[in-house]
């Protein structure tokens, strides 16, 4: 059976699971309140894998406007596969072929420049912040919903001085669920490494 990805919904049972013995509360405050916790334990979550995405960019007269989810550039290839240089903007005066430079910032949004005469569509890869969930069905980005979970958890249990003392061991338990998927993640994406076993 393929996975199915985890919803705000799950999430919210997940999080009674562990504070409410399973009953999820019905009134509204407090559910408004676990949805914000939730959304607060998936950015930082996000900010720590460092989420990234794709996106379709085209210069005009060497400019355009970034997504609004943009939070760090990662790499700017173009339509044949040539990855451009990332340049800081006090060295854009100096910029040559294949360089470009981003301004902006999170207010007023970023700005991809470029030399004149450049212009052109490009696939950018950059770290971005993703959405916050508000309906139960909106879907949990993070690969382990379960990280989200247990920081959520930590994060109402200090709200309420951790009554039970257990507040620590569910914010190392997230740290630890994420260290995971980065070390996984590095499996699959860094060098492939052979291993000779002894005697073999």
């Amino acid at each position: 059976m393929a996975y199915t990805p985890k919803t705000l919904g799950n999430l919210k049972q997940s999080l009674a699971d562990r504070h409410e013995a399973g009953d999820l509360p019905t009134d509204s405050t407090t559910l408004s309140y676990w949805t914000r916790l939730l959304n607060r334990a998936k950015d930082y979550c996000a900010d720590r894998l460092k989420l990234t995405k794709s996106a379709s960019v085209t210069t005009v007269s060497g400019t355009a406007t970034l997504a609004d989810d943009f939070l760090a550039d990662v790499a700017l290839v173009t339509s044949g596969g040539e990855t451009w240089t990332l340049i800081s903007k006090e060295n854009s005066v100096m910029a040559g072929p294949m360089t470009y430079w981003i301004t902006g910032n999170q207010d007023t949004r970023f700005t991809l420049n470029t030399i004149t005469g450049q212009d052109q569509t490009f696939s950018h890869y950059y770290i971005y912040r993703p959405e916050d969930m508000s309906a139960d069905a909106d879907e949990c980005v993070i690969p382990d919903p379960e990280a989200v979970v247990a920081r959520a958890y930590g994060m109402l249990r200090m709200a309420e001085f951790d009554p039970a003392e257990d507040a620590d061991k569910s914010l190392g338990e997230c740290d630890r669920r994420l260290d995971e998927i980065i070390y996984q993640r590095n499996l699959n994406d860094g060098p492939q490494n052979m291993t000779l076993q002894a005697n073999a």
